[in-house]
């Protein structure tokens, strides 16, 4: 199921994606063009996801109010294999240690994008010093503190550039 710019309320989404008895596959983008995307917050998000937790197994969300909101808690997601979210909403918001307890041990690949899905500007300008020492210390607390993480690739995309980053075991 895919979602862009959804003009609804989270309350309507949330009883909307009720219908389907198990959703394995879910994509909520360009919330910053949406009607509503002041209310789209990690929160929200939340809520709309935890309808089908236990069947999710890929999951992409769009920029969250601008980047000024962290990210849901993925760590109860049984199936999740790849989680693919907006960096700004992750990278500097959460600290790394708490961006790893919201992870589902079974996700495997992590794409943070750098983009602004709509907007004129992003780029990997916004990749700075502190973005950075922010990976950094993700994937140093990943491969010490979360041994049975199986998180296996982190993909960072700017814009169109892809930028690939695969942990050592």
């Amino acid at each position: 199921l895919e979602l862009c710019q959804p003009s609804t309320f989270p309350y309507v989404t949330e009883h909307i994606l009720r219908w389907p008895k198990q959703l394995v596959d879910l994509s909520i983008t360009n919330l910053t063009d949406s009607t509503a995307c002041e209310l789209y917050t990690a929160e929200t998000l939340q809520s709309i996801l935890d309808i089908h937790q236990c069947s999710l197994r890929f999951i992409k969300i769009g920029l969250m109010n601008k980047g000024h909101t962290g990210m849901p808690d993925f760590s109860c997601y049984p199936n999740l294999e790849k989680l693919s979210m907006s960096a700004y909403n992750i990278v500097g918001i959460e600290t790394p240690s708490d961006a790893l307890k919201k992870l589902s041990p079974r996700i495997w690949d992590l794409v943070l994008h750098f983009d602004h899905e709509n907007w004129s500007s992003g780029s990997i300008s916004d990749f700075d010093e502190e973005k950075f020492k922010w990976m950094r210390q993700f994937a140093e607390m990943r491969k010490v503190e979360y041994p049975e993480s199986r998180l296996q690739r982190v993909e960072i995309v700017f814009n169109m550039a892809r930028v690939r980053w695969t942990p050592r075991p």
